[in-house]
């Protein structure tokens, strides 16, 4: 691929990362003031419950027909049956799937609340996501185009149609509306290009035996790695918690915000840390890998103790007093970026590219017992608060197997100094935003802007040649 193209894709998925920043900017407190917690809960039960379906839907066909169609992108003939096979076996899936899930959830949870029957739609529309096929084609300017669109119309949609509390399931037909037009959009751009078969055709398709296999490995660890976070979802509404489940998915909103806000510049820096081979002298790549996930670290603090220090103004602001609740619940949550940054790039960035599988499957499987073991037991008693922390837990356990199967690619002795600076700077930072809080001289843009320049400030004098070091590190793997 031209350096031009790889530019473009660039662009394209920074852009589409803006996007979907700002629309759930917009649209999610817009929403939020409109529908309330319990309503939100709702929301979030149903999702949370059908999202399991959706996963056993996929099969792990995105993961294992994007490498194949990745690997042979030139081959119209290959590529075709590719998409036509796993397009069949995705529609064959998902009728099964509606009738279980009509049989075995919607008359136990239907009479909570009515969109467990509108949520059936979402694991046939599901079916058409062929997103995964134009990703692996390296086509993302069509596809930043495609979710812009898509994004754009259902702002317009939230805005116009959902007005008052009883438009729960106006926003729920939305949500799904807008996304299978995304879809759709691929499929369209798939079939102007490759021999697609729709219709009844595509249901005759079959896959080999040996495929089978490799999508059942595949898949058990798409959906063991699925399962973890919709468990305390479905524990809190199970349990009719519904109110608090909204204060919660409303701090997990804020959350996933501060998190993909340093998703690209951590994707550009983890890109670099794949290239080192086994000839490579040891101590280089300790040094090489240990700098990469410092680096991450340096990313993460900022954001993490930003959300503590700005909880208090940010959630009220956006969402309103009706989500006071959630202020103490997304204080909780915050340091989960720091574990979610480092586990990126321990288990998918080193364990999962040089020691296979196992490693991760043995990571996401504790992971999994642990978050039901402490779900079971903590929301109970705590609720939301339960909830929480068996997040906290269930990251932390992700975090350290991965660090241990991992240890021979890296020693992060050398630099836990620089570690405890950093998160020093953190704290600073996180202190004078309180302090100014308390004195209440500025508003919440000139704290953020405060905060940052303290942090920066006292990074600097605590590690001037590890900032130095990052800023070369970050120009290099550009460049790269």
């Amino acid at each position: 691929m031209s350096k031009k193209n790889i530019r473009i894709n660039v662009i394209a998925r920074s852009v589409v990362t803006i996007v979907e920043l700002l629309f759930s900017l917009f649209s999610f407190p817009y929403v939020a003031r409109i529908l309330a917690p319990e309503s939100i809960g709702h929301i979030d039960f149903v999702n949370a419950a059908v999202a399991y379906f959706i996963t056993i839907g996929s099969f792990g066909i995105a993961e294992y027909a994007g490498r194949e169609i990745a690997q042979h992108r030139d081959d119209l003939n290959v590529v075709s049956s590719v998409l036509s096979k796993f397009l069949g076996l995705r529609l064959k899936l998902a009728f099964v799937l509606i009738i279980v899930y009509l049989v075995l959830v919607v008359p136990f949870y239907g009479h909570s609340t009515p969109l467990f029957y509108w949520s059936t739609i979402l694991i046939l529309t599901s079916a058409f996501n062929l997103v995964w096929a134009l990703e692996a084609l390296e086509d993302f300017s069509y596809l930043a185009t495609a979710r812009i669109l898509s994004k754009v119309g259902l702002l317009v949609y939230l805005l116009t149609m959902v007005r008052t509390k009883e438009d729960v399931v106006t926003y729920f037909l939305g949500m799904i509306l807008f996304d299978f037009i995304y879809y759709i959009l691929a499929v369209f751009r798939l079939k102007a290009t490759y021999h697609v078969k729709f219709g009844l055709k595509v249901l005759r398709e079959k896959i080999d035996t040996s495929e089978f296999k490799n999508l059942i490995r595949i898949f058990m660890m798409v959906l063991i790695q699925g399962s973890i976070a919709g468990v305390p979802s479905l524990v809190m509404g199970h349990l009719h918690l519904f109110h608090d489940l909204g204060l919660l998915s409303t701090a997990m909103r804020f959350f996933w915000m501060g998190y993909y806000c340093i998703t690209p510049l951590s994707t550009v820096l983890l890109s670099r840390s794949m290239s080192f081979k086994s000839h490579v002298h040891k101590n280089e790549r300790f040094d090489h890998l240990d700098g990469a996930a410092l680096s991450l670290l340096t990313l993460g603090v900022p954001v993490t103790f930003g959300l503590i220090a700005t909880a208090a103004d940010v959630i009220p602001l956006l969402v309103g007093g009706e989500y006071t609740g959630s202020i103490l619940l997304l204080m909780m949550l915050s340091p989960l970026i720091l574990l979610f940054v480092l586990n990126n790039f321990w288990s998918m960035q080193v364990v999962f590219s040089h020691r296979g599988d196992r490693a991760l499957i043995i990571s996401n499987s504790c992971g999994l017992a642990t978050v039901i073991l402490s779900s079971v037991i903590l929301i109970p008693w705590l609720s939301a608060a339960g909830a929480a922390i068996s997040y906290f837990l269930t990251y932390a356990v992700m975090c350290a197997i991965p660090y241990f199967y991992g240890r021979e690619y890296y020693r992060m002795s050398g630099v836990l100094l620089d570690i405890g600076k950093t998160l020093i700077a953190g704290i600073v930072m996180c202190a004078a935003i309180y302090f100014v809080q308390a004195t209440s001289f500025a508003k919440l843009g000139g704290k953020i802007a405060m905060g940052v320049a303290i942090y920066l400030l006292v990074l600097f004098i605590f590690r001037h040649r590890m900032v130095v070091s990052f800023l070369d590190n970050f120009k290099s793997a550009k460049v790269q």
